[in-house]
Order: C-alpha cells, then structure tokens, then sequence
C-alpha cells in the first residue's frame, strides 16, 4: 500500500509515517497544497490523507484539482482540519 500525507505541520507529518512504516505502509508526504498536486499527480496511492488548512492551496483545491486530473482513479482520501479555540 501507498500513502500520500498531505500536512503543513512537519512533525505530524513525520509522526504518522512512522507509525505507518511500523505495519509496511509506504509513505510520501507533502507540506502544502500545491505540492500535494504534484505528488498526486505524477504519483499512484492507495490513500491520501490530505489537511484542509493548508499554505499555496487549501485541501479543497487539491481535491478538487486531484479529482479532474486523475478522475475516478481515486478512490480513497481522508480530509482533516485543525480545530484552534480562542483562549481569553
């Protein structure tokens, strides 16, 4: 299985390989949304984990620019966005 993660957030990023590497699940990971597009793109995943909130273009975009570039062949993806609480 292939696994493209999609995350600004570098360490996130580098936890959830490891943790994918353990049960032999390859990896690529991208920072942001256009280079989401490049992977996707050029590359083929079983998965792809993808943030919404993300630099250059937003999870949405790249869905939405994945879905008209590959079509159907994608199958499976997993959207996810950050929840942030205002702190008085």
């Amino acid at each position: 299985m292939k696994v493209l993660i999609v995350d600004d957030e570098k360490t996130l990023v580098n936890m959830i390989k490891e943790i994918l590497s353990h049960d032999k699940i390859d990896c690529d990971a991208a920072y942001d949304g256009q280079e989401a597009i490049n992977y996707a793109t050029t590359g083929q995943y079983d998965l792809i984990v993808l943030d919404v909130m993300m630099p250059k273009r937003d999870g949405l975009e790249v869905l939405k620019e994945i879905r008209k570039n590959k079509g159907s062949r994608l199958d499976k993806g997993i959207l996810s966005k950050h929840f942030q609480q205002d702190l008085i």
